[in-house]
């Protein structure tokens, strides 16, 4: 019987523990949200054509979705190859010892 009242006492308190954290979630979003959007209500109106298809030094920023259109492809082909083969050698080599140190990396 006591077992019972126990594990009802454990479950309600977890789900009050659950709730508290997903409140503070969404507190601390709060101001996140806020700021984006006053940024977004504040900046709407300085985005135009002239401004993404101008360079820098008429006060656009063309070279900035260049590089970063540049930047995505030669970074993925860097990082996949390396993710893919780190994990097969992780399930392959599992029990070495370098395996366990690459794992806690």
């Amino acid at each position: 019987m006591e077992l019972n009242t126990n594990l009802k006492w454990r479950i309600g308190k977890s789900r009050v523990v659950q709730y508290f954290i997903v409140a503070l979630a969404f507190l601390c979003l709060l101001p996140l949200a806020l700021v984006l959007f006053y940024i977004f209500k504040k900046g709407i109106g300085s985005i135009h054509w002239n401004f993404l298809s101008s360079d820098q030094m008429n006060n656009g920023i063309l070279n900035g979705i260049l590089g970063t259109l540049v930047i995505i492809p030669v970074s993925a082909l860097i990082a996949i190859p390396v993710g893919v083969l780190s994990g097969v050698y992780l399930s392959e080599y599992r029990q070495h010892k370098f395996a366990a140190w690459v794992s806690t990396c």
